[in-house]
């Protein structure tokens, strides 16, 4: 199941790259998508298209390829040229008060109702791949957790102590807030209601986008159960608690999307609360030179608070 696109208000949808860069966002949709078919949907093209074209682009401008199991997230082409290429990709959009900022599913909630934030593919990664991502100007922004920064960066402060940017490694790191994760289980047949046994198999992202969180979980005497990196929907996971007695831990966004295919949940006691701790992952020449990506920011906790109120 390949990563969903996130629906975004129509002042996004108004934004169109110029023809001359169409070719960049090609390239950036394969990344993003990890796939000629799937990014082939999204541009409305033939996955033969989609291919041809990236070849002939690669061999244009002499770029690295790499193997689907290699450790970094460029797959589909990198070199000065293109980079060039897709600096200039990114200040069109920040120019024109845009911004391609991604996310994983877990997350994705907080960007919905963002206008300046165009629709990107939901992936669930690791933060060594969104830093790639966002280093590479493929992305304007990402949406990381918190706790896997801290494993990196033992001293960075927590989300919610003010909104002071913190340099890291080329980028700024943006604390937005936090959002709580909740214990779900699929509904009964008979409606009754079930009881939380302890060491419980919990389902959870892949080890790689979340390893810190499955640490707090076992804490709680749950089992943590990675789904595989082509559990990127929440229809993979409605189908894997039709089939199973398992739990899943889900923040409130993804179990309205799991709901949403079909499957009652019921909500199960933690045994400790836990929080989601949510930063903006950036540039750190963008953030100093482009206003647009403070007034997203801005525009982004506006969405959270939001959210935070409906829970």
């Amino acid at each position: 199941m390949g990563p969903a696109l996130v629906s975004r208000p129509s002042s996004a949808q108004k934004y169109r790259p110029p023809e001359l860069l169409q070719d960049i966002r090609l390239l950036d949709l394969l990344e993003l998508t990890g796939s000629s078919l799937r990014a082939a949907a999204l541009l409305n093209l033939s996955q033969s298209t989609v291919s041809r074209r990236s070849r002939f682009i690669a061999n244009e401008l002499a770029l690295e390829l790499r193997s689907a199991t290699g450790s970094g997230a460029l797959r589909f082409g990198d070199g000065p040229c293109l980079r060039l290429l897709r600096r200039a990709a990114k200040r069109h959009r920040l120019d024109a008060g845009v911004g391609r900022i991604a996310s994983d599913g877990w997350l994705a909630g907080s960007l919905q109702n963002v206008p300046q934030v165009l629709a990107v593919p939901t992936c669930f990664r690791s933060l060594a791949q969104w830093h790639q991502l966002v280093r590479g100007h493929v992305l304007d922004g990402a949406l990381v957790s918190g706790q896997e920064l801290r494993q990196q960066i033992p001293d960075l402060p927590t989300a919610s102590m003010g909104h002071k940017a913190w340099p890291w490694q080329g980028c700024m790191l943006v604390p937005l807030n936090t959002t709580p994760l909740h214990l779900v289980r699929r509904q009964a047949a008979n409606g009754h209601s079930q009881s939380r046994q302890r060491w419980g198999t919990v389902l959870m992202p892949s080890l790689q986008s979340h390893g810190a969180l499955a640490a707090l979980v076992r804490q709680q005497q749950l089992y943590p159960k990675h789904l595989a990196s082509g559990h990127q929907s929440a229809q993979g996971w409605a189908n894997n608690l039709r089939a199973t007695a398992d739990l899943a831990l889900v923040t409130s966004h993804w179990q309205q999307q799991i709901q949403a295919c079909g499957v009652d949940l019921q909500t199960m006691v933690l045994p400790q609360p836990l929080e989601l701790e949510r930063w903006l992952l950036v540039h750190r020449r963008d953030w100093h030179k482009h206003s647009a990506l403070e007034a997203m920011t801005s525009s982004l906790r506006n969405a959270i608070n939001t959210e935070s109120q409906e829970i």
